[in-house]
């Protein structure tokens, strides 16, 4: 097989905050000057770019024109939409026009003092791409640790990145620890490289047609490009780079260098043939040494298993895969926009049709149950098919579950199917988490001119909720939000939760009580009668029998849809005014 075609180096800083105007444009003709006077030829397999201040971007693709070899500029920052009423935020769609080429995102200071997260990253990371500019993705992990541990950090951040771009799409990662940001013990140069031998073998990288180059993001200077050139496509240089002579000193030192050991293969080299995995292990895990590559495809493990193995783990990676994420999802969601209280077919409809149409919105849905879904596996007396009046088949059609129309009302073959679909469907949003086996003890409250105002919920495991007669006090945690939905369903251990609460606390008098079956009355009023109970509260599904005296309706479920489909369009109405009632 011949040597694959090395990719471009690539090579470049931010100014960040740092520059005035006068400054960007010296620093930018002193460098441009200095450029002059490198031998062209040390330049030919070199990308450079420079990411100014955004109000020095069209002078500064201007002043770049003047350069002897072509130079990118960058932006650090865009918002994920082209357009729309986001005050003070850039436009992708505005960088592409001006002449930008790529667009800095994810960056650990955005992560830790704006609160961004891997989905808001990837909605960034996808509109970099889709407006034709490259998207230029720091990553790292947080905490300091084995190579397994920061590779698996990564893998989270990494296959979000990915999954949001086209596959040809040219990508570039910055990858820096976190944890080494202004440590005075920096990462070792060993562990930079075996975490990007790593980061090079994730499937989500490895099986990509388009470019993927990886730098180093951390604090770079003249003479470390030569001691990571076996692992690297290139340096994002910190404020060393900020003096142009030492930026060109940098930039000539990069060489042209094959990575034969982790580049991934053409396309057309024959699947026997395997880019490296992750470099030999430390001593802590043990691996067969022998096992061979692991099958890609499931076809390929047919007939193979006296020869299978599983890929190698140690047990605390586990733990830390489970519990990061948990923690990291905790703290991200304390701070919701919405906060959906139930799972069931009119939390998990709500929860559709408002992470879809507001991918920017937070959205946490709470469920007491291990298994979400509520009483919608089943249809009625645990038979199999579910039934939904019409016009409810128009969600079935929106979510792609078939069904037999029978006239006025159509069959879905089982209710489980509609209910892991739309689950499916919810859970795969960036933007909404599910907390399953938690339950909502309580709701935080603010003094409004309507006598209180709901201002999220206050949440413990559901076992330990279950316990607190038998147990001394355990408190429980608190999720803020400007606005609650709540879908908990009719009375019960834990139904109708939040409309007896406002009973006990003396917002609401007395609960109307749920009546008797009617089918035809209960699904038009239920879905006619879904709102916001109390400022800042929604109430929705069977839960509104409870509050209004409405019929039950039985098994039929098409006003469990319809009324989260309400629910979501009541909420989008009152939103902006409840935020800016809950930043006070």
């Amino acid at each position: 097989m011949s040597n694959p075609t090395p990719r471009r180096r690539l090579v470049g800083l931010s100014t960040k905050m740092y520059f005035s105007l006068q400054r960007t444009r010296e620093f930018t003709d002193s460098f441009i000057s200095k450029l002059a006077a490198v031998p062209q030829e040390l330049l030919s397999n070199i990308d450079i770019f420079i990411i100014p201040d955004f109000i020095s971007l069209t002078n500064i693709i201007a002043q770049l024109e003047l350069s002897p070899v072509p130079i990118w500029t960058g932006a650090q920052d865009c918002h994920w939409e082209d357009q729309g009423a986001f005050t003070g935020e850039v436009s992708p769609s505005v960088l592409s026009s001006a002449g930008v080429k790529l667009v800095e995102v994810g960056h650990a200071e955005r992560r830790r003092i704006f609160g961004e997260d891997d989905a808001m990253i990837a909605k960034k990371t996808a509109a970099v791409s889709r407006n034709g500019m490259i998207p230029l993705v720091c990553i790292g992990e947080r905490t300091p640790g084995d190579v397994y541990a920061a590779v698996d950090e990564c893998r989270v951040q990494v296959d979000a990145i990915m999954s949001s771009v086209a596959d040809e799409a040219e990508v570039v990662l910055a990858y820096e620890p976190v944890w080494a940001i202004g440590a005075s013990q920096p990462a070792g140069e060993k562990h930079i490289l075996d975490v990007v031998s790593g980061i090079r073998g994730l499937d989500s990288v490895k099986t990509r047609t388009g470019t993927t180059r990886v730098l180093y993001g951390g604090s770079a200077g003249p003479g470390l490009y030569e001691k990571l050139k076996t692992g690297l496509d290139g340096l994002f240089l910190g404020r060393f780079g900020h003096d142009p002579q030492q930026f060109i000193k940098t930039i000539q030192e990069v060489p042209t260098y094959i990575i034969r050991s982790i580049m991934s293969p053409p396309a057309a080299v024959s699947p026997t043939q395997h880019t490296a995995e992750l470099v030999k292990p430390v001593s802590k895990l043990a691996v067969a040494q022998n096992q061979g590559p692991l099958a890609k495809t499931v076809s390929e493990m047919h007939g193979q298993w006296d020869s299978f193995t599983f890929a190698p783990i140690r047990e605390s990676q586990v733990s830390r895969a489970m519990t990061r994420r948990y923690f990291e999802d905790l703290d991200s969601y304390a701070e919701s926009d919405i906060v959906i209280i139930g799972a069931g077919s009119c939390g998990l409809s709500t929860a559709y049709v408002l992470g879809t149409q507001r991918p920017d919105l937070k959205i946490a849905i709470i469920e007491a149950s291990v298994s979400p879904g509520g009483g919608a596996w089943l249809g009625g007396q645990l038979f199999s098919a579910m039934v939904m009046r019409k016009p409810a088949d128009a969600f079935l059609r929106e979510i792609g579950v078939p069904y037999e129309d029978e006239g006025n009302y159509v069959v879905v073959k089982h209710a489980a199917l509609f209910t892991s679909t739309i689950m499916a469907k919810v859970l795969q949003l960036p933007n909404v988490k599910l907390f399953n086996a938690t339950c909502v003890e309580d709701l935080v409250t603010r003094p409004s001119a309507e006598g209180v105002r709901i201002a999220g919920v206050v949440t413990n495991w559901t076992l330990v909720s279950m316990h607190h007669d038998d147990q001394s006090c355990m408190d429980p945690n608190t999720i803020n939000a400007p606005l609650v939905i709540s879908t908990t369903g009719h009375d019960g251990p834990m139904g109708a939760f939040c409309v007896k609460r406002l009973v006990s606390m003396g917002r609401i008098e007395k609960l109307g009580g749920m009546r008797g079956l009617d089918m035809n009355r209960a699904e038009d009023a239920i879905v006619k009668n879904t709102r916001e109970v109390v400022p800042g509260l929604i109430v929705g599904g069977m839960e509104l029998s409870e509050i209004d005296g409405a019929n039950r309706m039985g098994p039929t479920f098409g006003a469990m849809a319809l009324s989260g489909v309400k629910a979501a369009e009541e909420a989008l109405k009152v939103f902006e005014t409840r935020r800016k009632e809950n930043a006070i």
